[in-house]
């Protein structure tokens, strides 16, 4: 059979004319149908493939994704993708705790795993991800260059590969009450060095205007899981030199360096500022302390997540009198050699942020058998426009790309100003800038010395133990650990991480 436009070159004939005006009669509903649709506002993003001349919706296959350790999120990834895509998701929702028990497995189904950063080299030992494509990591909908600068490096790669996309993280600040601040004529410390001098100024303030509630010491969430991760914000700017960032562990030899003297010196401090209740608080209760307005200083950050939205009494306004600024520097540097602190010149660094210590990333199952469609829905999901939709209720992300601190507050909700918001939009920003940060070391069983070192640090903090001793007693440990695990393979692992 001829095609229909060779038959519309013969003499009309009625059958010929007949299927003429078919023709045009059914382009014309086609055309119509479209205009329709675009009128009704029909947003469906799904990919649209001509075929013979008319337009179907490409329906994605279905997958199968592993949320580890944050259950609020499946709900809205179901939600959303099936909205604008129709497309569907099978949600598997496991505890961090259980995760790591069954010793990081994924079962066969599973298309994509969302996780903590701190994770990454537990999952690329094991050959669980696949490393993200090139053209991925270039393509126009993950947007690569727009990502802040951390987040495009350290926090999703791994032995010179990107092995997941990044859904965002939090950024620890110091939540400071601007009103104490204020009336006390005192400003929040840029330097550790200045912190106690900063908490007697607002101790005599605090004395002599009878504010009982206030206490000039540092809230900080030094709660179970919680204590390591505030400790390595305050050692970070303690422990960088001139360019070099020696953490925690010798690079060559795996032997830990986190008894040495600018830990020690970190510890010392947080046992003489923190409060005594920072032992018994999480993130989400130091937060809550600063909007209250019964902190001075909080070390921890803001996040609508903390807050279930139907606790929250819309008639109540934005808290105002809050400051947030970014964790304070060092201004001094340890030099081995000669076992002394060196003043840092003018143009040096004071500041180190630590990255990745919570927060959510993304990654394709090396067993998925849908893994364009998995690749799609990582850009999807890690794009601007869906992130301020499905990652800002969680209270362990943040903003992830310069286009969102446009937006901080999607993250930060009502409970504060805007003004507020904006502070920590400027502290996120700033971190970004500065070219070091620090991040535990992504070595396979990481969460063990992880776990060491929090415990350790809780027994200091609580005064059952001196710095010196806990710091002593985790070293040990990690030794034993590091030797239990194989010192060769853990050595060539501490090698291929990044942020040392």
């Amino acid at each position: 059979m001829k095609p229909l436009h060779q038959n519309a070159l013969k003499l009309p004939s009625r059958t010929g004319v007949a299927l003429f005006r078919s023709f045009v009669v059914q382009s014309c509903f086609c055309l119509l149908f479209a205009f329709v649709l675009s009128a009704t506002g029909c947003n469906k993003e799904s990919q649209e493939v001509e075929q013979g001349g008319e337009t179907f919706i490409e329906i994605p296959e279905p997958l199968t994704v592993l949320v580890v350790g944050d259950s609020g999120l499946g709900p809205r990834l179901e939600r959303q993708w099936a909205a604008r895509k129709d497309g569907e998701l099978t949600i598997v929702d496991v505890t961090l705790v259980s995760f790591i028990e069954s010793d990081f497995e994924i079962p066969p189904a599973i298309d994509v795993v969302v996780f903590a950063p701190l994770m990454l080299g537990d999952l690329v030992s094991r050959d669980l991800l696949m490393e993200v494509p090139d053209d991925v990591w270039t393509s126009e909908t993950l947007n690569k260059n727009e990502l802040l600068r951390h987040f495009r490096t350290l926090v999703v790669q791994h032995a010179d590969g990107n092995w997941a996309v990044p859904l965002g993280s939090p950024c620890f600040s110091m939540i400071c009450n601007e009103a104490v601040f204020e009336r006390a004529e005192v400003e929040p410390p840029v330097s550790w060095n200045k912190m106690e001098r900063c908490l007697r100024n607002l101790k005599t303030f605090i004395d002599e205007t009878n504010a009982p509630k206030l206490l000039a010491e540092v809230d900080m969430p030094l709660a179970k899981g919680w204590a390591a991760h505030v400790f390595l914000a305050r050692a970070a700017p303690a422990i960088a030199q001139r360019g070099r960032l020696s953490t925690v562990l010798d690079r060559q030899t795996m032997k830990p360096l986190i008894a040495e003297l600018p830990f020690v010196e970190a510890l010392e401090q947080l046992q003489s500022i923190a409060t005594e209740r920072s032992l018994d608080l999480t993130p989400r209760d130091v937060y809550e302390l600063a909007i209250s307005g019964d902190s001075s200083i909080a070390l921890g950050w803001p996040a609508r997540g903390f807050v279930d939205a139907s606790e929250i009494d819309e008639s109540q306004d934005a808290v105002e009198n809050l400051r947030i600024v970014s964790l304070p520097g060092v201004t001094t540097w340890f030099d081995k050699t000669s076992g002394s602190w060196v003043k840092r010149g003018q143009d040096d660094q004071t500041k180190v942020d630590l990255i990745g210590f919570s927060g959510l990333i993304a990654g394709v199952s090396s067993q998925s058998q849908k893994e364009q469609t998995a690749w799609e829905f990582l850009e999807w999901l890690s794009s601007k426009s869906i992130s301020l939709v499905t990652l800002t209720e969680s209270p362990s992300v943040g903003p992830f790309r310069a286009s969102h601190l446009g937006d901080v507050s999607r993250w930060t909700g009502d409970r504060i100003s805007e003004d507020v918001s904006d502070e920590y939009s400027e502290v996120v920003s700033a971190n970004h800038d500065r070219p070091q940060a620090m991040i535990f070391p992504r070595l396979p069983y990481q969460h063990l010395y992880l776990e060491v070192l929090d415990k350790e640090v809780r027994l200091a903090v609580s005064g059952e133990k001196s710095a010196e001793a806990s710091l002593a007693a985790v070293a040990e440990k990690w030794d034993a650990i590091t030797d239990s695990i194989g010192r060769k393979a853990q050595i060539k692992r501490l090698k291929q991480t990044r942020g040392l």
